[in-house]
């Protein structure tokens, strides 16, 4: 059974908080949030009956893991339109899928071995700060310049063509698609994805753009359902324009 998105209540929070930011200066935000999610999770309750949450409690069988930028402009849950148990979802700086990380690893391993998630949506989204930043990480702290330096390294590694093009935005949206190509092949390269396409479970790895000035999603064709799939299949296209990952 679906449910109405949350929406209506985040957009409601928003407006209360600027509010609130307006009137006396500096907002209590953490009252807010209480007050506008008893506010929700009431109304869902009268919309739709106890089981609204009650359903749930016997686990998640979530489709999809989504991997998305923690900017609070990328709304996930609210874009996607979704409701309770249908999403599984990791966010970080620069969507990034970085095979040493703990906490992205495990992640990706609980949802695949023990949630049987069958598609993983690599998504990132213009104006994006971890990418710009990582085109000049200066004097970033360590911690955000180690953990963006693959971005770093891409947009090395494709300067001369990066760089060619006319405008900033331009830079940075090119080199934010060329980002989530790369994470689509890291992904498809992982252990556990592997073995899972070893075993013959169905599994595909999409990624994706966000854009923030529409709100549009768009599919960056890169899909990948099998192992090798994208070194056969996409790499040579990029060669061709003398790009590489």
């Amino acid at each position: 059974m679906r449910y109405s998105s949350p929406r209506v209540a985040m957009t409601s929070l928003f407006s209360a908080i600027a509010l609130i930011h307006t009137v006396v200066g500096t907002p209590n935000i953490i009252d807010t949030v209480i007050k506008e999610d008893k506010t929700w999770s009431t109304g869902q309750v009268s919309k739709f009956g106890v089981e609204y949450f009650t359903s749930h409690l016997g686990g998640q069988k979530p489709d999809l893991l989504y991997i998305g930028c923690s900017d609070s402009r990328v709304p996930s849950d609210i874009f996607m339109n979704v409701t309770l148990g249908e999403v599984f979802t990791h966010r970080n700086i620069g969507n990034s899928i970085i095979s040493r990380d703990p906490n992205t690893m495990s992640v990706i391993d609980y949802a695949l071995n023990h949630l049987n998630v069958s598609t993983i949506a690599i998504t990132g989204h213009s104006q994006c700060g971890g990418v710009k930043a990582s085109m000049n990480p200066g004097e970033l702290e360590d911690s955000i310049k180690t953990f963006i330096k693959p971005i770093t390294k891409l947009y090395r590694k494709n300067k001369k063509y990066i760089d060619s093009l006319p405008t900033d935005q331009e830079r940075q949206q090119f080199l934010v698609e060329l980002n989530v190509k790369r994470l689509v092949r890291v992904a498809s390269k992982l252990q556990s994805v592997k073995d899972r396409w070893r075993k013959g479970l169905p599994l595909a790895i999409y990624g994706l753009v966000y854009k923030l000035e529409d709100g549009s999603l768009n599919n960056l064709n890169v899909t990948v359902t099998k192992r090798n799939q994208f070194d056969r299949k996409h790499l040579p296209a990029l060669w061709a324009k003398g790009l590489t990952l």
